[in-house]
């Protein structure tokens, strides 16, 4: 199967990390995205073998149709896509696994500092959130 493109550039796997500890918009809009990815790349997108959250999995019963994975069969050209509070981590780019950091919430400016000196690209869901939370990041627009 070819590889399919995206802004980070060729991408064999999508694999999101869907799983939080707290029932909040953020915990949805990974599961969201995870299901976005699944209905325009099947058989390539994935989810972190850990438990979803029960009412995500009530409201959300596609999700149990997408395949886990545990995080160490990450594997060159992954695209691991990652809360705030997933550090970023540069054992993976070494490895050849790109890992962006889902922007969910506006406090975790700090957090996403370190993501960006890692290697971590910042990806939001809507406008305010990037706009809000990278202040001060001096970040492309983009």
């Amino acid at each position: 199967m070819p590889a399919a493109r995206s802004i980070a550039g060729p991408v064999q796997r999508f694999v999101v990390e869907a799983y939080q500890n707290v029932d909040t918009g953020g915990p949805e809009a990974l599961v969201q995205l995870a299901l976005a990815l699944d209905s325009l790349c099947p058989n390539s997108t994935h989810v972190m073998a850990r438990p979803a959250n029960p009412r995500l999995v009530r409201e959300y019963p596609e999700l149990a149709s997408l395949p886990r994975m545990a995080y160490n069969f990450l594997k060159r050209g992954d695209l691991y896509v990652t809360p705030e509070h997933v550090a970023c981590d540069r054992v993976l780019k070494a490895h050849g696994v790109r890992q962006v950091v889902y922007m969910l919430s506006a406090k975790a400016r700090r957090r996403n500092y370190q993501s960006i000196r890692a290697g971590c690209r910042l990806l939001s869901h809507n406008y305010w959130g990037a706009e809000h939370t990278s202040a001060g990041l001096n970040l492309a627009r983009e």
